[in-house]
């Protein structure tokens, strides 16, 4: 049997996930006049290039965490600047929420992958979770925000 086939299964499923939160519609991120002090920030802290855009989804709940849109709280679409970005979520309420994240390097608006399916641009999620034979669970990425000013790593995998 190939080694690398339960890989490549495994990154067939992450591939599936990703796509979702690549097909979902990103509303560009643009500064507000006056930035609000409940906001989360997801910072892609390892892009490999400043090429293309970093996208987040917030998620507020498990359902669906994060193929669909259920619990979709919000989305953002950034331009990297300088091999760094921050998706910016303002006027969070308090709750658990949790972000995955990809930087879509040719900005075509969804996750490329090689020819044995697996993904060719980074994804990752908040709280360190990361994707073995699936997406990690919504309770494996959540994170507790209680207000204020919250910046969250994303640690992208390539």
């Amino acid at each position: 049997m190939n080694a690398h086939l339960p890989r490549a299964l495994a990154l067939a499923l992450v591939c599936v996930t990703m796509a979702a939160i690549a097909g979902t519609s990103f509303a560009q991120q643009t500064p507000a006049p006056q930035a609000s002090q409940n906001r989360i920030e997801a910072e892609a802290t390892n892009l490999h290039n400043s090429n293309g855009s970093f996208a987040c989804s917030l998620y507020n709940g498990p359902k669906g965490f994060p193929k669909t849109d259920e619990s979709l709280a919000a989305n953002s679409r950034i331009k990297i600047k300088d091999g760094h970005a921050i998706c910016v979520f303002d006027h969070v309420k308090p709750g658990d929420y949790a972000v995955a994240a990809m930087h879509d390097e040719n900005d075509n608006g969804k996750m490329d992958y090689n020819f044995l399916g697996i993904p060719t641009e980074g994804y990752g999620f908040s709280s360190g979770a990361t994707a073995t034979f699936s997406a990690p669970s919504f309770d494996a990425a959540k994170f507790q925000y209680n207000g204020g000013v919250l910046r969250v790593p994303i640690t992208l995998k390539y």
